[in-house]
């Protein structure tokens, strides 16, 4: 279903119906398997600071941290904020009851997480680059709805500290490994002053990371601290500021793709955002400086987006549908001389292939700026039905409010996003129109005296 349009409202209403079928299915396959080990084609790896993790693991911290900002009822679909706010605040912390609701086929995980059924398809995105971090730990071939036991418990801590509006010390918290780590080790009154935290969430904070140890590298992920300090869950420490400023893409840049390679052309950008085509394991040829590849079907809907955009265009054109600016009238020969003048000189197209992102609302500025600073006009590429999870305000956050649109994948391979592809077709037409209308006026009249 195409994301910016006006057919949205109608049609998200029947995929939210379609998805709440799909969301009494326990299974969805997971696209690939997370492996530490990375071959790439440089010889060095560009990313945030790794605490421990690979890049395919540090980028599903990314993802995990818009996932935690969605079940703490900070952002997401508008009808299941309010629940995510509150579900499960009054559950005891206690981690051998919770395991015991998420794994026992009879208990009720209504009462610890929200029916949204958007979630599973950003959490398919996430399994895909961290299967461990779903409830059946990447043991099989198909990754359970729901999330690891840990991720619910640790959902459960947050959203008791933000209702009870206290903050856990991170700093202090991550200095103190040793401590989460090791159940020898006794915690003081000291130590549970020091993080903010009562000897019961203390105990249940070691429980989760003594169940996967691994979270405690995640709990060091820059975009993840990042997403904890804007819910109120954690504080803004010197250790949670310097995760900050390092939770952002000014090292990734979009690469020219296509068209004209002046720097005054017009240029539209395509980045990738909360998407699973991208591989990552040591067996991938061509791997970038990230540690990821596109995959080849993304590889065919970036040249496919390519294509119907210059298709959609050079349509507006001829039919003299674009305000103030029109082909029409002018002889072929003239017309394609024009329209190869707009693809050498006037129209470049960038993407962004090196790595996933995760834009939403909240950062699609600061993110854009950063890794194509230069374009005109930029699409969002969505993996499929994700969307349902991202609040989209279509009065503020897309064209023409700002200069960029979402789309989703889907609608791109099955050319479902005819109203988007004419809306950047059209803004096309208008940077186009300045430049070139005086040409087209000596055009018409050369082909008129021919005549």
């Amino acid at each position: 279903m195409p994301v910016h349009s006006r057919r949205t409202g109608r049609k998200m209403n029947k995929r939210i119906l379609f998805a709440g079928f799909i969301a009494v299915i326990l299974f969805l396959p997971v696209r690939g398997q997370a492996e530490n080990g990375v071959k790439n084609t440089s010889d060095t790896t560009l990313t945030v600071p790794s605490c421990g993790l690979s890049p395919s693991n540090q980028y599903a911290g990314e993802v995990l941290s818009f996932l935690l900002q969605i079940v703490l009822g900070q952002t997401g679909n508008p009808r299941f904020k309010k629940e995510w706010s509150t579900r499960g605040f009054e559950e005891k912390l206690d981690y051998e009851k919770i395991s015991d609701i998420m794994t026992d086929p009879d208990a009720s995980q209504l009462d610890l997480i929200v029916p949204d059924p958007g979630l599973q398809f950003l959490t398919r995105v996430l399994y895909h680059y961290d299967p461990t971090l779903s409830q059946y730990k990447g043991k099989f071939d198909f990754a359970s709805i729901y999330p690891a036991t840990e991720i619910v418990a640790l959902r459960l801590l947050l959203l008791k500290k933000i209702n009870e509006k206290e903050k856990i010390n991170l700093e202090e918290l991550i200095r103190r490994e040793d401590l989460l780590m090791n159940p020898k080790v006794e915690m003081s009154n000291q130590d549970l002053e020091a993080v903010n935290l009562r000897a019961d969430e203390m105990r249940f904070l070691r429980d989760i990371l003594h169940e996967e140890p691994r979270l405690f590298d995640y709990l060091k992920s820059p975009f993840l601290v990042k997403g904890l300090v804007r819910v109120g869950a954690v504080n803004r420490d010197s250790f949670s500021q310097e995760m900050i400023e390092l939770a952002e893409y000014g090292e990734c840049r979009c690469s020219f793709s296509k068209g004209s390679k002046k720097a005054d052309a017009i240029k539209i950008a395509v980045l990738p955002s909360i998407i699973g085509e991208f591989d990552f394991d040591g067996k991938t040829s061509g791997l970038s400086e990230f540690g990821f590849a596109p995959t080849e079907d993304l590889v065919q809907i970036f040249r496919k987006l390519e294509a119907d955009i210059l298709f959609r265009t050079r349509e507006l054109l001829e039919k003299e549908a674009c305000s103030g600016f029109s082909l029409k009238g002018i002889g072929k020969k003239s017309l394609n001389t024009i329209w190869d003048a707009i693809l050498q000189n006037e129209l470049a197209f960038y993407v962004e292939d090196k790595r996933p992102l995760v834009i939403t609302p909240h950062n699609a500025a600061e993110v854009v700026s950063n890794v194509c600073p230069e374009t005109d006009f930029t699409v969002i590429l969505l993996d499929k039905n994700v969307y349902l999870t991202v609040n989209l305000n279509e009065k503020k956050d897309m064209y023409p409010a700002v200069p960029w649109i979402y789309l989703d994948i889907m609608d791109i391979q099955y050319s479902q996003a005819g109203y988007e592809i004419d809306e950047i077709s059209r803004f096309i037409c208008s940077r186009l129109e300045d430049r070139f209308q005086s040409r087209i006026n000596r055009e018409k009249v050369f082909d008129e005296s021919d005549r």
